[in-house]
């Protein structure tokens, strides 16, 4: 009989200072959330704790960490494409990260999640809101604030977030321009940037300027206290215009960035600056919203 001295390796390794063979997941997700909370911005914490919830109502808590490999990782992943088939890369990354990180603190030896190959997806085009729709949408939107957030939202290409936390300290009139992302509030890519204030945001924040404020902390688009609305209060509304106004059940809040995207690209903007508007960090995000000409593809069928 061959000595196995994979297993002989593995129990030196555990044997070794500082790896521990005893974490639980339990107690590895609760320390990644907290990890996650002083380390990552909200919406990605977001997203941890809730593949953290599905892991510990799929595994029992009290599992080692080290026993979990990578035929019970394809069994999870299995089990999520069941009820997020659309979510299912997220959900990898997210797993993949998680687990990297604890190779980093010593509590596993390899990562079950980054050998794992899924089935690449379709790429679909973003659903996107036209600027004759959204004419539509601001008839059926009867709080002066929504409209407002949702005129900036579609004309600046800005997330919810960005949308919600932007506040007059950040805006800069006489030079036409915004900065997204303060000292309160990280953008999605962890980036500050500069949108040019189009003339239709102008026209919605020279009517919001308050007579009085606190530019550090008072709101663009806020209640009457100066606080901000939830990015769900917004999008509630949105989606409710938008059903009221008849038109898809697929589009949400976050159309109105798609819009603006598709709509900055069809009409020749080149394609580095729309990424450094939207705060892309990558060039091939801002390609998804590029259109083919139609009449260069009929010729070219012609030529069959």
């Amino acid at each position: 009989m061959d000595f196995d001295y994979k297993k002989l390796a593995e129990e030196m390794i555990r044997q070794m200072p500082g790896f521990s063979s005893t974490v639980t997941l339990i107690e590895f997700t609760e320390q990644y959330i907290s990890y996650s909370n002083n380390n990552r911005a909200k919406k990605t914490c977001e997203g941890v704790k809730l593949v953290c919830k599905k892991l510990l109502h799929y595994f029992p808590p009290n599992r080692e960490l080290t026993t979990i490999q990578i035929k019970d990782a394809e069994n999870f992943l299995d089990s999520v494409k069941k009820t997020a088939p659309k979510g299912i890369d997220v959900y990898q990354r997210t797993l993949k990260a998680m687990w990297n990180k604890s190779m980093q603190w010593n509590y596993v030896q390899n990562n079950p999640f980054d050998q794992m190959k899924l089935k690449k997806r379709q790429i679909q085009k973003p659903v996107y809101v036209t600027e004759a729709q959204l004419e539509e949408i601001l008839k059926h939107i009867d709080s002066d604030t929504v409209k407002d957030a949702v005129i900036a939202a579609f004309y600046s290409g800005c997330r919810l977030g960005e949308i919600v936390n932007l506040t007059w300290q950040d805006v800069m009139l006489k030079d036409d321009l915004m900065m997204i992302g303060n000292k309160d509030f990280e953008t999605k890519g962890r980036r500050q940037r500069v949108v040019p204030i189009h003339i239709k945001v102008k026209e919605v924040l020279v009517r919001r300027f308050p007579k009085i404020i606190n530019r550090e902390k008072h709101f663009v688009f806020c209640k009457s206290n100066g606080y901000p609305f939830t990015g769900d209060y917004f999008s509630r509304r949105f989606k409710r215009a938008c059903r009221q106004a008849g038109l898809s059940e697929e589009l949400h809040f976050h159309s109105l960035r798609h819009g603006a995207a598709t709509k900055m690209i069809m009409s020749g903007a080149p394609l580095p600056s729309v990424q450094k508007i939207l705060g892309h960090s990558n060039i091939q995000t801002t390609m998804v919203y590029t259109h083919p000409n139609l009449d260069e593809l009929r010729e070219a069928v012609n030529k069959l």
